[in-house]
């Protein structure tokens, strides 16, 4: 009796932590990589080697936890979604891209770097010393600042995704009405060609009865007079 308590107990406290595991990775900010990983990234400043290293084993210890097939919550794919494409940011290093152009690649490297770069210019302008960046309060207050820049750089990425969205749809339809006016052209001269023969035959017609209409008032003015 006591060992199945002890099972179902361990059980729902397995169960807990996934939960507690899957609504933290969904709270963080969509964008930080690291506090989706729950990393320190200001313990691993000019040291990618040993963020690499960290990333992989926390990747492999934590997914199982929130791996969709191992919970019945809900929000699992979703947030296991998330902590993948964390694990695949932050295991970008220039080693990657030493014998490749991938633009993804780069992207993705670059998007590293300047996270990075948000948690170091935070870290300055609150004045934190290095030896209190792994204090949880400090990396809070840090995190809470970078999930605002973040913020105003994907509302930056949309405005500027919009516009040009708007730019090309002005340019689709220039093109479109320039197409059309060009079509247009060329259906006015078809048919300009298509009635040449109709055209000949009119001014022909027209010609010839003003010719008949001339000679009949010559015939007429030279016609002479009866005594």
């Amino acid at each position: 009796m006591t060992d199945d308590l002890d099972k179902i107990l361990s059980i729902e406290e397995s169960s807990f932590s996934k939960d507690l595991e899957i609504d933290r990775i969904l709270n963080c900010d969509e964008f930080d990589y690291f506090a989706i990983l729950n990393i320190n990234p200001l313990k691993f400043i000019n040291d990618d080697t040993g963020l690499l290293n960290t990333v992989r084993k926390t990747y492999r210890r934590r997914s199982l936890l929130i791996h969709p097939d191992k919970t019945n919550n809900t929000k699992a794919p979703l947030a296991f979604d998330r902590f993948k494409k964390a694990e695949t940011i932050l295991s970008i290093n220039l080693v990657d891209l030493i014998d490749t152009d991938d633009i993804t690649l780069r992207n993705k490297l670059n998007e590293k770097k300047r996270l990075i770069s948000i948690y170091e210019e935070i870290k300055q302008q609150l004045g934190i010393e290095n030896d209190r960046v792994d204090i949880d309060i400090e990396l809070d207050r840090i995190r809470q600042e970078v999930s605002i820049i973040l913020k105003e750089e994907v509302e930056k990425d949309e405005i500027s995704r919009l516009q040009q969205q708007q730019k090309d749809a002005a340019r689709m339809a220039e093109q479109t009405q320039r197409m059309t006016e060009r079509q247009l052209k060329k259906q006015m001269e078809n048919k300009w060609e298509d009635d040449r023969d109709q055209r000949v035959k009119s001014w022909r017609k027209y010609t010839n009865k003003v010719e008949k209409k001339a000679i009949k008032k010559k015939k007429k003015d030279i016609k002479p007079k009866v005594l």
